[in-house]
């Protein structure tokens, strides 16, 4: 029986969580030495897939001399895994807290014993992803300040939007890592690290629609519709966020690009990439949509 097969019934989410503990400690790799990081990068390889950069198809981009496309691809990877790092420094804060409090769902002896494996895999990454940045590019990209909407939920809905909110960002982030990993032509070290991110998240959204379809089916009993709805509406403005991120104007800064806000406009406004977010936001829609959230909420109805 798959794992998804396995979210039916009063204890899928338990039984979801020890299949994915067996599986941590099968596949569990050491967190300081996944990669090996060279002394410098393969400038000859492209460090980010070519229909993944943000100026893909921009006349800005085909005029660009072939060492500051090289450039650029360097710092939009070191932006993709500074917008990692910030994003599970934020995860591991709100799960370490939920650990064996057996309060609310998904806070379980069993649960717990798996978020331990979830927050240490969570930790390599960053510690992974850093190394790359400070060895290549000298540090992490700052992050970007956004203040979120956080409306009056009980505390499963607030739970259902906080998981909500990672799976979207876990599945735009696998997104890219399974782009980067199949292209052969990139530098190695990249792939490799992309590769080593997806093994690790898979599990980790494995759990995410476990625990979404346990809180949403528990809302969806409770008659708690007009709360399910404000979740799905804040789950789709979440979605434009995380994708957003994948342009930043401090990387056109750091090439002395001209107007790099009109860049950013310009490079967020590309049918290219409407089409690319279109093929990532397909795949968690039908799941939230299979979940109980409203679709229509969602802005795109499933197919």
């Amino acid at each position: 029986m798959t794992l998804d097969r396995a979210l039916q019934g009063p204890d899928a989410l338990e039984d979801v969580a020890r299949r994915l503990v067996r599986v941590s400690e099968h596949r569990a790799a050491p967190p300081f030495s996944r990669i090996d990081f060279p002394g410098a990068l393969d400038p000859t390889r492209p460090v980010f897939p070519s229909d993944l950069i943000s100026l893909y198809g921009h006349p800005v981009l085909e005029t660009m001399p072939e060492p500051v496309r090289w450039q650029l691809g360097l710092l939009e990877t070191v932006n993709f895994f500074s917008l990692n790092i910030h994003g599970e420094q934020a995860l591991v804060g709100v799960l370490a807290e939920r650990l064996y409090r057996e309060r609310s769902t998904g806070e379980s002896s069993e649960v717990s014993r798996y978020l331990q494996h979830f927050i240490h895999e969570e930790n390599a990454h960053t510690y992974m992803l850093a190394e790359f940045c400070h060895r290549y590019h000298g540090r992490v990209m700052p992050e970007v300040v956004f203040r979120f909407e956080a409306p009056k939920l009980s505390r499963k809905g607030n739970d259902l939007l906080f998981f909500s909110r990672v799976y979207v960002l876990e599945t735009f982030l696998d997104f890219v890592n399974r782009r980067a990993m199949r292209d052969d032509t990139l530098e190695p070290t990249a792939r490799a690290i992309h590769r080593s991110h997806h093994m690790d998240e898979t599990r980790h959204m494995a759990f995410d629609r476990a625990i979404i379809a346990r809180l949403a089916a528990e809302l969806r009993t409770g008659g708690a519709v007009a709360e399910l709805q404000a979740i799905a509406s804040l789950i789709a403005g979440y979605a434009d966020y995380a994708f957003s991120r994948l342009v930043n104007p401090r990387v056109y800064r750091a090439l002395e690009l001209p107007n790099p806000l009109e860049l950013m406009r310009s490079a967020e406004q590309s049918p290219h990439r409407a089409a690319l977010k279109a093929r990532w936001w397909s795949q968690p829609l039908a799941f939230f949509c299979k979940s109980g959230l409203s679709p229509t909420t969602l802005g795109v109805a499933p197919a």
